[in-house]
């Protein structure tokens, strides 16, 4: 007797093609039913064209530059300065 969940042996992803195309998708046949899951990968991992974003390839072009900060801690102090590097990723 087959109880819940059991296939008797029987692997019922044989043969199934799970493979949806979608570089931006984790492709698995899930063993209970036989049936596919193509769940996301993470938001930004590589792809093809740039990083994958909700289980599309997108084209990413980064931007840098340098902002200057200067801060003055009271009128007797000499300016405190830091520079910050800015990197922004266009979608």
């Amino acid at each position: 007797m087959i109880g819940c969940g059991e296939t008797g042996g029987i692997d019922l992803c044989e043969g199934v093609v799970c493979d949806d195309g979608n570089e931006c998708t984790l492709d698995s046949c899930i063993p209970a039913d036989g049936t596919c899951d193509n769940g996301a990968v993470p938001d930004g991992t590589a792809c093809s064209d740039g990083a994958c974003l909700d289980r599309t390839c997108t084209v990413l072009t980064t931007m840098s530059g340098t902002v200057t900060v200067q801060e003055s801690l009271d009128a007797d102090s000499p300016a405190v300065g830091a520079t910050v590097s800015v990197h922004r990723m266009r979608v």
